[in-house]
């Protein structure tokens, strides 16, 4: 019998103490998200010729100048851009503009325009 009430106690005192645990438990901190990210201003080019132009405006961002591979050219168009952890993805705020990537790590990404990643040249 002192065996059974040994063995009852033992489950019981386990389960009281993965509650407590449990009941101390934080919840994650929310994940930090900004809209705007510094390091994306500035020349930004790759050696296939896609070069683009990033300046700030108020906290968001313009692009004065893009042009891709094949000479393709974009000018003068804001951009809509979500900062989350570190990386920056961002799309032109205009839907009529194709024009869409991410930063991360110091290398610049867009999409369906340039096959290779765009790295920066100055500020």
């Amino acid at each position: 019998m002192d065996f059974k009430l040994q063995r009852l106690f033992i489950l019981g005192l386990s389960i009281i103490v993965l509650v407590l645990a449990g009941c101390d438990a934080h919840p994650r901190p929310p994940q930090v998200t900004d809209y705007f990210n510094p390091e994306l201003i500035g020349h930004w080019t790759n050696e296939n010729g896609c070069d683009v132009d990033f300046v700030k405006n108020g906290n968001h961002y313009l692009v004065t100048s893009f042009t891709d591979v094949h000479g393709h050219q974009l000018n003068n168009f804001g951009l809509n851009s979500n900062k989350t952890s570190i990386m920056t993805q961002f799309s032109a705020e205009d839907k009529s503009i194709k024009f869409s990537g991410n930063f991360a790590e110091g290398m610049l990404v867009i999409n369906g325009y340039c096959s290779e990643a765009l790295h920066k040249i100055s500020y």
